[in-house]
């Protein structure tokens, strides 16, 4: 289970991610970041137990080359 809060320190952006990020939660970790496209945001992974670094199968990822 993935949960996303989005919060403020000060005067930064911080989204705090919990739980497992694998290729099913990703898009929802992607569709968080979109709205602070060009500015700056903490993205705090302190509470990640699992990241999933495999590519999706057909090889090519948003923002990988691929293969």
């Amino acid at each position: 289970q993935l949960v996303l809060e989005t919060t403020r320190i000060g005067e930064q952006d911080v989204i705090v991610v919990t739980g497992e990020i694998d290729l099913a939660s990703s898009p929802r970790v992607e569709l968080a970041l979109e709205p602070y496209a060009g500015q700056p945001v903490i993205l705090d992974l302190r509470r990640v137990e699992f990241i999933d670094s495999a590519l999706p199968p057909d090889g090519e990822g948003k923002g990988g080359q691929g293969g």
